[in-house]
């Protein structure tokens, strides 16, 4: 049996999934199991307890939703497309399948449809007049300069309405004492208690309407902007690291110059402090996207309670952009951790602190939010507020763009 779809083939014969570029992918094992049964349920919806006996391993108990939360991360990376959607407590395929008895039987199967052959003068003419177009649009290419613009492939907007309203932005004397003696016993000596005063006071602010990306900058995004643009980044010093240059990872070592510039070829702009924390904590002040309740296995990279790599999530560094398992009220993914995320502001004492003095407050550094895939769970809570130079690239920093209504 072959299922057809838009992103993917699947063969049940030969036990291989292909790409929509016809590329025979890595999806195996568990991963392969989710995804054929999905295909042989669907329309269907299939639940945990389907997807249990599926892998012949009902009533195990580490093989629950955490569990398949991953496999749908793995899946979503190697085919770089959501294919699989989890609501309700049961998982459905995103898109149509169309269930063919050989893989020779192509016509109705999305991934690799071929057209009805056309007659040969329709050929013909259809050959000239595609010729014709690329003459023109060659022509106008070189020829004007100023029109290059109009040919660009800019990324399709995936962008989350955060509707004007208030939020809560900040930490109280208490909050920060805590978070602080949260952060000595799992960091021990590497806690500096100016960075959670940072966050003095806590306050409620007022946002007008504004759209932030649902994800992060992937890599594929933003090299396709270094490639149309040829714009020259302040640093390469990361772009051959293996663990981080994946095409579904976020971007990381750029400046800050860089993301505004991404941003605006892209007609939108960085989000700002307050923007940013709002999409994050919603309306009840969340200290988490998820809530208030540290729980690893909502987390996108592999933190615990100490600072650090692991695998617990399937990705020993930074997941892929839009991998679910840390969503905001508003549906805005990854902010309580995979990579920090560059905003507008500069660091500088918010508005009311009248008592405590941070020694890097300058116009030169500028704030990042979010925490990373090795922060401690005190760095990774959406009130922290993390510093840097606007011209130093960094490992874990990257970046999502914003823009008014």
């Amino acid at each position: 049996m072959v299922f057809g779809h838009i992103s993917f083939k699947l063969n049940t014969d030969t036990r291989k999934v292909y790409n929509r570029h016809g590329e025979e992918t890595r999806i195996t094992g568990n991963a392969y199991r989710l995804l054929e049964l999905l295909c042989q349920r669907y329309p269907e919806s299939v639940t945990m307890e389907d997807v249990a006996i599926s892998f012949d391993l009902a009533g195990a108990k580490n093989y629950n939703e955490d569990y398949v939360r991953v496999l749908r991360g793995q899946i979503t990376s190697i085919l770089n497309a959501d294919v699989i959607e989890y609501k309700n407590k049961v998982y459905a395929l995103i898109g149509e399948v169309v269930k063919k008895d050989s893989i020779e039987d192509k016509k109705q199967i999305p991934a690799t449809a071929e057209a009805v052959t056309p007659s040969k003068t329709a050929g013909l003419y259809w050959l000239l007049g595609s010729f014709a177009l690329v003459v023109l649009v060659a022509l106008l290419y070189f020829l004007y300069p100023k029109t290059k613009s109009l040919f660009q492939e800019k990324n399709p907007d995936d962008m989350v309405m955060i509707p004007a309203g208030e939020f809560i932005m900040g930490s109280t004397e208490q909050e920060i004492q805590q978070v602080f003696n949260d952060c000595k016993k799992d960091e021990g000596n590497y806690c500096v208690i100016e960075d959670y005063e940072a966050e003095y006071p806590r306050q409620t602010i007022v946002t007008a309407d504004f759209l932030i990306d649902r994800k992060e900058i992937s890599n594929t995004e933003y090299n396709n902007f270094l490639k149309q643009t040829g714009h020259k980044q302040q640093s390469d010093r990361y772009r051959n690291d293996t663990n981080l240059n994946g095409p579904n990872q976020p971007v990381v070592g750029v400046s800050w110059d860089d993301a505004v510039t991404y941003c605006s070829w892209s007609d939108k702009r960085l989000p700002t402090e307050e923007e940013w924390m709002k999409a994050g904590r919603g309306t009840n002040g969340h200290i988490w996207p998820w809530g208030n309740d540290w729980n690893p296995s909502n987390l996108n990279h592999g933190i615990g309670g100490d600072p650090g790599l692991d695998d617990s999530d399937g990705y020993l560094y930074s997941a892929p952009v839009g991998f679910d398992a840390d969503i905001s009220s508003y549906g805005v993914l990854n902010m309580g951790g995979n990579v920090s995320e560059w905003v507008a502001d500069d660091f500088r004492p918010y508005a009311g602190n009248d008592k405590y003095h941070h020694s890097e407050y300058s116009f030169d550094n500028k704030v990042f939010l979010g925490g990373s895939y090795y922060a401690s769970r005190a760095d990774t809570r959406l009130a922290g507020r993390g510093y840097s130079p606007k011209d130093s690239p960094d490992i874990a920093i990257g970046f999502r763009c914003a823009k008014g209504k």
